[in-house]
C-alpha cells in the first residue's frame, strides 16, 4: 500500500499506516475502502488506485504476475510510466484484463464498465478477446465493447488520481 487517505480496511481490520512504511497486500487478502482512498503499487510504474467504497482481493503480488480480484467500486490502473510489459491482470466477473500498452485504465462496477484514458487493455471473456483503446468502451455485462463518444466527463476520483500521478512524478525528480 503505497498511500493512503481516510478509513481504508485490509481484510476487514483498519490499515494501520505509519510514515516511511508501506503495509503489504498478502495473497489472499481483501484491501477495502470506505470514506477513504488507497493506492497500491502493483510493479515499477504501475499502480492501483481505489475510490472510496471500493475494494480489491489480491490474487498473486509476483512482480512477474501480479494478479488481483476487483470486486467493487471504482479503480484506475495508471500505468502511465511503465516501461516493457505490463505484467498485471484483473480480473472483474468472468472476465479477465490485460494491460498491453502504458496507459491509464478504469474499471467501475457500477456501470460494469472499463475505459482506457490511454493505452490498450486485451479483455478475455467467454473465451473470447477483446481489445479497448482510448476511442471504445468495455461492457462486461455484455461481454462486448462500442466507440466511445467524447472524451467522457472528469469526476473527484479522476482528478484525484492524476494528482497522485503528478505527486509521484514531482517526487521522482527530487529523489
Amino acid at each position: 500500500i503505497h498511500y493512503l487517505e481516510g478509513a481504508v480496511l485490509m481484510d476487514n481490520l483498519p490499515v494501520d499506516h505509519k510514515p516511511a512504511t508501506f503495509p503489504l497486500l498478502k495473497n489472499g487478502s481483501v484491501l477495502k475502502t470506505e470514506k477513504g482512498r488507497a493506492e497500491l503499487m502493483l510493479t515499477p510504474g504501475v499502480f492501483l488506485r481505489l475510490d472510496e467504497n471500493s475494494s480489491v482481493k489480491m490474487l498473486s503480488s509476483l512482480l512477474t504476475s501480479t494478479r488481483l480480484e476487483f470486486i467493487d467500486g471504482s479503480a484506475i490502473l495508471d500505468a502511465s510510466d511503465a516501461e516493457g510489459d505490463i505484467p498485471v491482470t484483473i480480473q472483474f466477473k468472468d472476465a479477465s484484463v490485460s494491460f498491453l500498452k502504458a496507459g491509464l485504465y478504469r474499471i467501475d462496477s457500477d456501470t460494469c464498465v472499463l475505459q482506457a484514458y490511454s493505452g490498450e487493455a486485451a479483455i478475455t471473456q467467454q473465451s473470447k478477446e477483446r481489445r479497448v483503446d482510448s476511442s471504445r468502451l468495455y461492457f462486461f455485462e455484455l461481454g462486448t465493447d462500442t466507440k466511445k463518444f467524447g472524451e467522457g466527463t472528469d469526476d473527484e476520483f479522476l482528478d484525484w488520481a492524476r494528482n497522485r500521478n503528478q505527486v509521484i512524478s514531482e517526487e521522482n525528480q527530487i529523489a
